[in-house]
Protein backbone atom coordinates (compact mmCIF):
# COMPACT_ATOMS: atom_id res chain seq x y z
CA UNK A 1 0.00 0.00 0.00
CA UNK A 2 2.31 2.82 -1.28
CA UNK A 3 1.93 6.60 -1.04
CA UNK A 4 3.18 9.22 -2.99
CA UNK A 5 5.53 11.95 -1.42
CA UNK A 6 2.82 14.71 -1.92
CA UNK A 7 0.23 12.51 0.19
CA UNK A 8 -0.83 14.19 3.53
CA UNK A 9 0.15 13.23 6.59
CA UNK A 10 -3.62 12.33 7.56
CA UNK A 11 -3.52 9.51 4.80
CA UNK A 12 0.10 7.81 6.02
CA UNK A 13 -1.82 7.50 9.74
CA UNK A 14 -5.30 6.53 8.11
CA UNK A 15 -2.84 4.02 6.74
CA UNK A 16 -1.30 3.20 9.75
CA UNK A 17 -3.67 3.65 12.22
CA UNK A 18 -7.07 2.60 10.87
CA UNK A 19 -6.23 -0.15 8.21
CA UNK A 20 -3.63 -2.56 10.32
CA UNK A 21 -0.55 -1.62 8.18
CA UNK A 22 2.38 -0.96 10.19
CA UNK A 23 5.07 0.40 7.25
CA UNK A 24 4.25 1.80 4.38
CA UNK A 25 6.43 2.72 1.32
CA UNK A 26 6.69 6.15 -0.23
CA UNK A 27 7.03 6.70 -3.81
CA UNK A 28 8.01 9.36 -6.41
CA UNK A 29 5.27 8.55 -8.87
CA UNK A 30 7.25 10.08 -11.18
CA UNK A 31 10.40 8.66 -11.02
CA UNK A 32 8.65 5.26 -10.06
CA UNK A 33 11.44 5.25 -7.35
CA UNK A 34 10.95 3.79 -3.63
CA UNK A 35 12.14 7.39 -1.60
CA UNK A 36 11.05 5.80 1.89
CA UNK A 37 9.56 3.31 4.49
CA UNK A 38 7.50 4.09 6.96
CA UNK A 39 6.64 2.69 10.02
CA UNK A 40 4.02 3.06 12.63
CA UNK A 41 7.27 3.37 15.14
CA UNK A 42 8.68 6.02 13.40
CA UNK A 43 5.24 7.85 13.35
CA UNK A 44 4.52 7.61 16.67
CA UNK A 45 8.71 9.23 17.20
CA UNK A 46 8.07 12.43 15.04
CA UNK A 47 4.59 12.95 16.66
CA UNK A 48 6.30 12.99 20.27
CA UNK A 49 8.54 15.43 18.82
CA UNK A 50 5.43 17.58 17.70
CA UNK A 51 3.06 16.67 20.73
CA UNK A 52 1.58 20.08 20.95
CA UNK A 53 0.11 19.76 17.29
CA UNK A 54 -2.45 17.59 18.58
CA UNK A 55 -3.92 19.46 21.56
CA UNK A 56 -6.05 19.13 23.00
CA UNK A 57 -6.67 15.32 22.68
CA UNK A 58 -3.21 14.26 24.05
CA UNK A 59 -3.83 16.35 27.21
CA UNK A 60 -7.02 13.87 27.54
CA UNK A 61 -6.62 10.69 29.91
CA UNK A 62 -7.03 6.73 28.25
CA UNK A 63 -9.92 6.70 30.56
CA UNK A 64 -11.52 9.72 28.82
CA UNK A 65 -10.65 8.59 25.78
CA UNK A 66 -11.84 4.89 26.13
CA UNK A 67 -8.39 3.08 26.24
CA UNK A 68 -8.91 1.57 29.37
CA UNK A 69 -11.86 -0.17 29.26
CA UNK A 70 -11.68 -3.60 30.96
CA UNK A 71 -10.59 -6.14 28.38
CA UNK A 72 -9.92 -9.91 28.11
CA UNK A 73 -5.94 -10.20 27.57
CA UNK A 74 -4.22 -13.00 26.50
CA UNK A 75 -1.30 -13.54 29.36
CA UNK A 76 1.29 -16.22 30.49
CA UNK A 77 2.61 -16.67 34.31
CA UNK A 78 6.29 -16.26 34.91
CA UNK A 79 6.53 -20.02 35.91
CA UNK A 80 5.13 -20.80 32.25
CA UNK A 81 7.62 -22.58 29.52
CA UNK A 82 9.24 -19.98 27.83
CA UNK A 83 7.61 -21.83 24.71
CA UNK A 84 4.05 -21.26 25.72
CA UNK A 85 4.50 -17.83 25.37
CA UNK A 86 5.00 -18.12 21.80
CA UNK A 87 2.59 -20.93 21.35
CA UNK A 88 0.25 -18.03 22.38
CA UNK A 89 1.38 -15.25 20.15
CA UNK A 90 0.97 -17.92 17.11
CA UNK A 91 -2.35 -18.74 18.34
CA UNK A 92 -3.95 -15.35 19.59
CA UNK A 93 -2.08 -13.67 16.45
CA UNK A 94 -0.38 -11.39 18.37
CA UNK A 95 3.41 -9.78 18.49
CA UNK A 96 3.89 -9.92 22.02
CA UNK A 97 2.27 -11.29 25.71
CA UNK A 98 2.38 -10.14 28.93
CA UNK A 99 3.61 -12.06 31.62
CA UNK A 100 2.23 -12.26 34.79
CA UNK A 101 3.24 -13.46 38.49
CA UNK A 102 1.20 -15.96 40.43
CA UNK A 103 -0.44 -13.50 42.10
CA UNK A 104 -1.77 -11.95 38.64
CA UNK A 105 0.30 -8.75 38.48
CA UNK A 106 2.20 -7.11 35.82
CA UNK A 107 5.78 -8.21 35.41
CA UNK A 108 7.45 -8.37 32.28
CA UNK A 109 6.41 -8.69 28.28
CA UNK A 110 7.63 -11.11 25.91
CA UNK A 111 7.92 -10.21 22.59
CA UNK A 112 8.53 -11.30 18.62
CA UNK A 113 11.85 -9.25 19.66
CA UNK A 114 12.45 -12.09 21.65
CA UNK A 115 11.90 -14.94 19.07
CA UNK A 116 14.74 -13.18 16.88
CA UNK A 117 16.45 -13.24 19.79
CA UNK A 118 16.53 -17.30 20.30
CA UNK A 119 16.37 -17.41 16.03
CA UNK A 120 19.73 -15.78 16.27
CA UNK A 121 21.37 -17.74 19.09
CA UNK A 122 20.84 -21.36 18.23
CA UNK A 123 22.13 -22.88 21.93
CA UNK A 124 19.26 -20.66 23.18
CA UNK A 125 16.32 -23.32 21.37
CA UNK A 126 17.41 -25.68 24.58
CA UNK A 127 16.07 -22.69 26.79
CA UNK A 128 12.69 -22.98 25.75
CA UNK A 129 11.36 -25.55 27.89
CA UNK A 130 12.97 -23.14 31.01
CA UNK A 131 10.31 -21.20 32.89
CA UNK A 132 9.76 -17.43 31.83
CA UNK A 133 11.56 -16.29 35.23
CA UNK A 134 14.63 -18.27 33.82
CA UNK A 135 14.70 -17.48 29.97
CA UNK A 136 13.78 -14.09 30.43
CA UNK A 137 17.48 -12.96 31.32
CA UNK A 138 19.06 -15.12 28.39
CA UNK A 139 17.00 -12.77 26.09
CA UNK A 140 17.27 -9.70 27.27
CA UNK A 141 20.79 -7.85 28.99
CA UNK A 142 19.62 -6.95 32.18
CA UNK A 143 17.92 -9.32 34.14
CA UNK A 144 14.63 -9.57 35.09
CA UNK A 145 13.02 -8.13 38.06
CA UNK A 146 9.95 -10.53 39.07
CA UNK A 147 9.22 -7.58 41.44
CA UNK A 148 9.32 -5.05 39.25
CA UNK A 149 6.34 -4.41 37.12
CA UNK A 150 6.93 -3.98 32.98
CA UNK A 151 5.93 -1.10 31.06
CA UNK A 152 2.66 -0.04 31.93
CA UNK A 153 0.21 3.12 32.77
CA UNK A 154 -2.88 4.05 34.95
CA UNK A 155 -5.83 4.51 33.55
CA UNK A 156 -5.46 8.46 34.20
CA UNK A 157 -2.43 8.24 32.13
CA UNK A 158 -2.57 10.99 29.23
CA UNK A 159 -2.23 10.58 25.81
CA UNK A 160 0.99 12.58 25.69
CA UNK A 161 2.53 10.12 28.09
CA UNK A 162 1.55 7.31 26.14
CA UNK A 163 3.24 8.87 23.03
CA UNK A 164 6.19 10.33 24.81
CA UNK A 165 6.80 6.83 26.69
CA UNK A 166 6.27 4.53 23.15
CA UNK A 167 9.43 6.55 21.37
CA UNK A 168 11.62 7.62 24.49
CA UNK A 169 11.10 3.13 25.11
CA UNK A 170 11.55 1.98 21.88
CA UNK A 171 8.11 -0.17 22.36
CA UNK A 172 5.45 -1.53 20.31
CA UNK A 173 3.03 -1.32 23.27
CA UNK A 174 2.10 -0.16 26.96
CA UNK A 175 -0.08 -2.02 29.42
CA UNK A 176 -2.91 -0.56 31.41
CA UNK A 177 -2.82 -1.70 34.83
CA UNK A 178 -4.83 -0.75 38.10
CA UNK A 179 -3.92 0.37 41.55
CA UNK A 180 -2.69 -3.57 42.06
CA UNK A 181 -0.84 -3.63 38.97
CA UNK A 182 -3.73 -5.97 37.57
CA UNK A 183 -3.97 -5.77 33.80
CA UNK A 184 -6.97 -3.81 32.59
CA UNK A 185 -6.23 -3.28 28.84
CA UNK A 186 -3.13 -2.46 26.27
CA UNK A 187 -2.67 0.35 24.10
CA UNK A 188 -0.43 -0.01 20.77
CA UNK A 189 1.38 1.96 18.21
CA UNK A 190 -1.68 1.13 16.39
CA UNK A 191 -4.35 2.06 18.62
CA UNK A 192 -2.38 5.83 19.26
CA UNK A 193 -2.27 6.37 15.48
CA UNK A 194 -6.11 5.52 15.16
CA UNK A 195 -7.09 7.52 18.25
CA UNK A 196 -5.64 10.77 16.51
CA UNK A 197 -6.97 9.95 13.53
CA UNK A 198 -10.35 9.38 14.84
CA UNK A 199 -10.52 11.97 16.82
CA UNK A 200 -9.33 14.79 14.06
CA UNK A 201 -12.24 13.45 12.02
CA UNK A 202 -14.86 14.33 14.48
Amino acid sequence: MPLEASSSAKDLMTLLGKHHVYRVPIIDGEKQQLTNLITQSALVNIIAAKVELFAPVVGRTLKALGLAQPKKLFTVAINDPAKQAFKTMITARISAVPVTGVDGKLIANISARDVRAVLSSPSLIGELNRPLSAFLPLVHESEIDVMAPGICCSPEATLAHIIKQLALSRIHRIYVVDAHKKLINVVSLTDVIRTLVGEEER
